[in-house]
């Protein structure tokens, strides 16, 4: 693969589910702030806001590493 090709990809942290809830974190804060006499808007930017915070958690555990190498390996010599 070309290193063009290579940066145009995206970066593995930065995964299109983490980015969402970004997103959504900050258009939330925005909505609530901005539209502070709206008790419709502070209530659609509170359910808006939890959504963000699911979609980062799920971003970054999505990005975690599964299982402990060294611990695979032990367990695999004292099972054989």
């Amino acid at each position: 693969m070309s290193d063009q090709s290579k940066s145009l990809r995206p970066s593995k942290f930065f995964g299109p589910t983490l980015g969402t809830g970004l997103l959504l974190l900050i258009m939330s804060i925005g909505l609530a702030v901005l539209a502070s006499d709206n008790l419709f808007g502070i209530g659609l930017g509170w359910f808006t806001f939890l959504m963000g915070i699911m979609l980062v958690l799920m971003g970054t555990l999505q990005n975690q590493s599964v299982g402990n190498p060294l611990f695979d390996r032990a367990r695999k010599t004292r099972l054989a």
